[in-house]
């Protein structure tokens, strides 16, 4: 959401056609996406480094105060939970960022935003919802279907490989299923970007939006 509404802001004010005079719009797309993700990443990385803090030395200073819970200990995450929670973050941000970017070239205020940015949210919600059944069927033939299906698999994916449901080749296989589909939606998003960035004073129809990415 944050990416589009910087999209549609630079479109009001005018920015955009100044960077367009010396950058394509992809290139203006793709600083937008990788911006702001940046921001959200490194916001992440300071959660993480305070939550690393906390649990080691919290702890050391709870035994001191309180010697007799010295036999508590932390529960232990693997490593490789780690590496895949930025692995999922960073694409399933690229996913969803650039279906928002091409939404903020389509609208002209929040209003509009707000009443065209359902289909990509109902997305966020059927993962989240997905989520109660996995945790309860983490093996199951639609979990594994689900978790690979490359918008809900940031989170299903992600969960089953968190509580030990998921094979190596599994996690692998909807890595590479959702690098194959941000290299489809960025060449879809990048035709409707190219068109809507310019466009002012009205919001693009249906029809509209499939003849751009037809003809561009």
């Amino acid at each position: 959401q944050f990416v589009m509404r910087g999209v549609y802001e630079d479109k009001n004010s005018r920015v955009v056609e100044v960077v367009l005079s010396s950058a394509r719009a992809d290139q203006f797309m793709a600083g937008k996406i990788i911006g702001i993700g940046g921001a959200g990443l490194t916001q992440f990385l300071i959660w993480a480094l305070f939550i690393a803090l906390a649990s080691t030395y919290g702890m050391v200073m709870l035994k001191q105060m309180a010697p007799e819970v010295g036999h508590l200990a932390l529960p232990t995450i693997s490593f490789s939970v780690y590496v895949f929670f930025f692995v999922f973050f960073i694409l399933g941000y690229f996913i969803y960022a650039t279906l928002y970017a091409a939404l903020g070239s389509i609208v002209n205020d929040e209003a509009d935003a707000q009443s065209l940015q359902w289909p990509v949210t109902i997305l966020i919600l059927i993962g989240f919802m997905c989520m109660f059944f996995i945790l309860n069927n983490p093996t199951s033939t639609w979990a594994v279907v689900l978790s690979l299906i490359p918008f809900f698999a940031p989170l299903l994916m992600f969960l089953r490989h968190s509580i030990g449901a998921a094979p190596m080749y599994q996690v692998l296989l909807s890595v590479a299923i959702m690098i194959v589909s941000i290299w489809g939606l960025i060449r879809l998003t990048g035709r409707i970007f190219r068109v809507g960035i310019l466009l002012y004073g009205k919001r693009a129809t249906l029809p509209e939006v499939v003849k751009w990415i037809k003809y561009s």
